[in-house]
């Protein structure tokens, strides 16, 4: 939206992720002013299409809005779950409603609908627990974890070593210095680490875990 705004026309943000405030010293021309985390989606969808029936000098020509779709069921209740099904089958029916709504206005025809995500689910049968391993390898050096990928800080060579023959002994999981990291990740940044440690696909990394098992069955979240 920033190179848009940059080309003269009007943008539009609403309830999307990250995109609060200035980027690059510029701001959308229209933008919700907080998120909202009881919107539901059809009144997502009633806002998209107030915006789309402003006249010509006042409709942004690029709109981002965020729907919270199957987002929160498949974390708490897994991708494979009934609730999960339930709920797709109710935001696939709200987005036929925006589709049918959109068709229906007069400039149809000059409208582009891109329906995107932000990431895909699996589900999670177990945590890695990097507290417990620490403690028990004695190792040096700090880690940040999110999810499926725990950072590493640890400048020592000699440390790094120990750090990944101590990573190696979990089967869950698959780590590497930052250098050596696959170039299909494009993950090499100074923010990435000294190491990345790579979950399967099944399982996490728990931050903060309490107990001294480095792998127990997951419990919650169900998806991930």
């Amino acid at each position: 939206w920033v190179l848009t705004e940059e080309a003269g026309l009007r943008t539009a943000l609403d309830q999307w992720p990250v995109g609060y405030g200035e980027w690059g010293g510029k701001r959308p021309s229209v933008q919700s002013e907080k998120f909202e985390p009881k919107r539901t989606d059809p009144e997502t969808v009633l806002k998209l299409l107030d915006w789309l029936r402003l006249p010509d000098g006042e409709r942004p020509r690029f709109l981002m809005l965020y729907f919270r779709g199957a987002d929160k069921v498949g974390h708490t209740e897994g991708p494979d779950s009934p609730e999960l099904k339930a709920r797709l089958k109710e935001i696939d029916a709200v987005l036929g409603g925006l589709v049918d709504s959109v068709r229906a206005l007069p400039n149809a025809a000059d409208i582009s609908l891109l329906f995107v995500t932000d990431h895909g689910m699996v589900e999670v049968k177990k945590m890695i627990n990097l507290d417990a391993l620490w403690d028990r390898e004695k190792l040096t050096g700090k880690y940040v974890t999110s999810g499926p990928v725990a950072n590493v800080f640890e400048p020592d060579a000699a440390k790094q070593d120990k750090i990944l023959a101590a990573l190696a002994t979990v089967p869950e999981l698959k780590a590497w210095r930052a250098a050596d990291l696959p170039t299909e990740f494009r993950y090499r940044h100074a923010r990435s680490g000294d190491i990345v440690a790579l979950a399967n696909e099944g399982n996490m990394f728990k931050d903060s875990a309490k107990g001294r098992d480095v792998i127990y069955t997951a419990k919650e979240p169900r998806g991930m």
